[in-house]
């Protein structure tokens, strides 16, 4: 599912099937490729088990509901039913893992700007749906196995930064470049302000939240969330420079 949804929004954003397959296939074969570039220490932690749903964690789930609820909102203006649907998606992806709340939070204004308030205030509803399970959780998760606090040591310092970019299992400088850089370029190549917001927030978000987290660099999965979105703003990077590349070599014959 969450490859289809991959698919769907990198034909979405850019209205190209070749962002969509590209970005898709990007995902799908993730647990392999990714030991190829990062070396063998990204398979570490059980890393290939869980992104394959061998260990059947809830973390590919709460991807599969954030990226299903996006392609929803990029897809032709949402009615009252997807606005809702969309919204009960982050809302269950949240229960999963809170920080997928954030990006609610945020989509919610940019929905409300592009679709009117009436449709942001369906997707805000939807996930506050699932606000009582998130509460009833809480005190069963990691404030149970820290006496009260989510940590064992402070959760967040700007402290952990460096670390977390130095010795990432699988964030390395080259994986870093491989991603980055055309992303970057891929930007340009999305269509409106819309689409390059609602791309743009699941990475933001989740690079803040975890960046400065304090194991984030032994459990580099906390960004997963935002690879779809990387890989379709990848492909469709890749497309402009495969045009690009096209057209100087024709430049170069005539």
């Amino acid at each position: 599912m969450t490859t289809v949804a991959t698919a769907y929004v990198g034909l979405r954003a850019r209205h190209r099937h070749s962002v969509g397959l590209a970005a898709a296939g990007l995902f799908a074969t993730w647990p392999v490729w990714v030991g190829l570039v990062a070396g063998h220490l990204a398979w570490e932690n059980g890393q290939w088990n869980v992104d394959a749903g061998l260990h059947l964690y809830t973390g590919p789930l709460s991807t599969m509901l954030v990226v299903i609820s996006i392609a929803a909102l990029l897809g032709p203006t949402p009615g009252e039913g997807r606005a809702t649907a969309s919204g009960l998606a982050l809302g269950f992806a949240t229960v999963v893992k809170l920080t997928n709340g954030l990006i609610g939070l945020v989509l919610v204004p940019l929905v409300a700007v592009r679709y009117g308030l009436r449709r942001a205030a369906l997707v805000a509803v939807g996930g506050l749906v699932s606000v009582p399970i998130v509460i009833a959780w809480w005190p069963k998760g990691y404030v149970q196995i820290y006496d009260g606090a989510i940590a064992p040591v402070p959760a967040y310092s700007l402290d952990y930064i460096g670390p977390n970019l130095r010795t990432s299992t699988i964030f390395t400088p080259l994986m870093l470049a491989i991603l980055v850089v055309p992303a970057l370029v891929g930007i340009a190549g999305i269509d409106g302000w819309y689409a390059r917001s609602v791309l743009g927030v699941p990475i933001v978000v989740t690079a803040l939240a975890y960046t400065a987290y304090y194991v984030t660099n032994q459990h580099p999965r906390f960004f997963y969330v935002a690879l779809p979105f990387a890989f379709v703003l990848v492909a469709a990077g890749a497309r402009l420079l495969g045009l690009r590349a096209n057209h100087l070599l024709r430049g170069l014959r005539s």
